[in-house]
């Protein structure tokens, strides 16, 4: 350990429709020395960088989650929501694709994998008002190995209040969509995951989803078959809230 700080920013993207420049901040990963130092950092995945057309980050759903793996020689990141070119962000009827990006501490993609996020938990008062969900947070449970992680999602909806929940996310046998396309490239995946009609039916169960009620192997019109798989999941524990929680930059210890 070098008693360095780590820690991610989501980095921005701000696109005027009035023509003006728009804003664009790539995320990124960084060290701290003890003494408050910048120590260096790690750059984006190429699909992470931000662009003015359909590419990149979504304003404020970078990369929340951070967390080491494997005794700390690789770091992990989880996006709040879905890469522009991964599809729309969840809705009150379908969830979305993120993603767990798996790097070493110099910067190289090992590995990154595509997480299946639930749908908004209900619809807002009033129906216009602000909902949303998205990962806050990572953990790897592993020492050695192939990593698990322990993942929160939290969904904010107005007038109702907070669902958070914690899932168990195993890599093993997922897709590896590191050079850099689209999940929906990877894994034929385009409609998100849905209460009443998930898409996809994958080579292996994505996922234990009995407090929805949701099949983890989903057919039917619209559904389509493949051999791509996302990381698998099941519940460990969930809570609510009827007050908005803060959020503050993720940060660990290295």
């Amino acid at each position: 350990m070098t008693g360095r700080l780590l820690w991610s920013q989501e980095g921005e993207r701000i696109v005027p429709t009035d023509g003006t420049a728009p804003t664009l901040i790539a995320p990124t990963v960084r060290f701290a020395e003890r003494d408050g130092r910048f120590g260096g950092e790690l750059p984006p995945t190429p699909g992470e960088q931000p662009d003015a057309g359909e590419r990149g980050i979504r304003q404020n759903l970078g990369p929340e989650g951070l967390t080491f793996a494997t005794g700390g020689t690789l770091v992990v990141t989880a996006l709040e929501g879905p890469l522009l070119q991964d599809g729309p962000s969840a809705t009150r009827t379908a969830g979305a694709l993120s993603r767990i990006v798996v790097r070493t501490r110099t910067g190289e993609v090992v590995s990154e994998f595509a997480y299946p996020q639930d749908p908004i938990f209900a619809d807002p008062v009033p129906a216009d008002g602000f909902a949303n969900n998205g990962v806050t947070a990572i953990l790897a449970i592993d020492g050695t190995g192939p990593p698990r992680f322990l993942v929160v999602e939290r969904s904010f909806v107005t007038g109702v209040g907070n669902s958070i929940r914690v899932y168990e996310v195993e890599t093993t046998g997922a897709t590896d969509i590191a050079s850099g396309q689209p999940i929906a490239g990877a894994c034929r995946c385009g409609s998100g995951w849905s209460s009443t009609r998930p898409p996809c039916r994958w080579s292996r169960s994505t996922t234990s989803r009995a407090w929805r009620g949701v099949p983890s192997a989903p057919t039917g019109p619209g559904h389509s078959s493949s051999s791509a798989t996302t990381t698998s999941r099941r519940p460990r524990s969930r809570s609510s809230s009827r007050w908005p929680s803060g959020s503050r930059a993720p940060a660990v210890g290295s």
